[in-house]
């Protein structure tokens, strides 16, 4: 789809009136932080904050003229009215309420007993509370699965934007019965203009990164079914 912006009639739309798909994103990524050459966090945050996005880099637009190609591939256009970033935010807000998370850990526990299932939603690794918190929240919801005869744990993970790979490697210990690797190497941008991943990057020791072997809590999940949920982020090409 392509974004024109408003046109006298019968005038040719000139090529620097038109915002591509893939101009857009490159003026994105370009601005958003990214783990090395990994692109999720910065589709994600596009993802969520488009309009902003849109608006920030290439300004207030009245109208846009849209074309498209119908079902029976005929060309033709429309145009959309052009709003306030307020009144966006403002019929956002009335559609997606936003529902506050009072955990300051981010974490919510919860069992069904009818269908001995627990289910424990992980919103963030970058906690408003200290690690030594985090993880006794974790270990307390793990003696509890045990406890209760559970058969079926569900992570929510939807919405988590990362963090602490100390964190992410607490919860591993409790999900897996033998030794495991989290992370083999952690490498950094060493030149971003080479195309060879190798030769972009270099290898870094980040000993909290979780690079090494680890072995399983006491109380890890022997015999249980886990069911992982996660929002995955597309990009706009």
């Amino acid at each position: 789809m392509k974004f024109f912006k408003k046109q006298k009639p019968k005038e040719n739309v000139s090529r620097k009136e038109v915002l591509r798909g893939a101009h857009m994103l490159y003026k994105f990524r370009s601005n958003l932080g990214r783990d090395g050459n990994n692109y999720q966090y910065s589709y994600a945050a596009i993802n969520k904050n488009f309009r902003f996005y849109l608006h920030t880099y290439f300004g207030f637009t009245k109208d846009f003229l849209i074309t498209y190609r119908t079902k029976d591939n005929r060309e033709a256009t429309c145009i959309v009215k052009g709003r306030s970033l307020e009144s966006i935010q403002k019929e956002k807000l009335d559609r997606y309420p936003i529902v506050e998370n009072k955990a300051m850990s981010g974490l919510k526990f919860n069992i069904i007993d009818s269908i001995q299932t627990a289910i424990l939603s992980i919103k963030t690794f970058s906690p408003n509370t200290t690690n030594k918190q985090f993880k006794n929240e974790i270990s307390n919801y793990f003696e509890v699965i045990e406890n209760n005869n559970v058969l079926n744990l569900t992570l929510d993970l939807r919405d988590n934007g990362g963090g602490n790979p100390n964190l992410v490697k607490f919860i591993l210990q409790h999900l897996f019965n033998k030794p495991f690797e989290q992370a083999k190497e952690c490498r950094i941008v060493k030149n971003r203009h080479k195309d060879i991943f190798s030769e972009r990057t270099k290898n870094k020791w980040y000993p909290w990164y979780g690079i090494g072997t680890f072995k399983p809590k006491k109380n890890n999940l022997k015999e249980i079914y886990m069911f992982l949920l996660m929002k995955v982020h597309f990009p706009l090409e």
